[in-house]
């Protein structure tokens, strides 16, 4: 995991959503609360609710957690960041 420093200011949630499409991940816009997008990873069948707009360092970090939990550690921050 990177430090907060390392990662980039915001980023928009449009790039976001097409790096995890990407590496695997299947994009559910409907499955999601209010502006909320559900990005779920095939093998676990396990999902990460994605934000609207623009995506903060702070929940960035969050995020790259809980993809990290949900993957299996299959999927890194070099590995999306590489997408984005």
């Amino acid at each position: 995991m990177p430090p907060l420093s390392e990662l980039p200011g915001d980023v928009p949630r449009d790039r976001f959503l097409r790096a995890l499409r990407r590496v695997g991940f299947t994009i559910d816009v409907s499955g999601g609360n209010g502006d909320h997008v559900m990005a779920t990873w095939p093998t676990t069948n396990k999902s990460l609710a994605v934000p609207h707009r623009m995506i903060p360092k702070q929940v960035l970090k969050y995020l790259l957690k809980e993809i990290e939990a949900v993957t299996l550690s299959r999927v890194s921050w070099e590995v999306i960041r590489k997408e984005l």
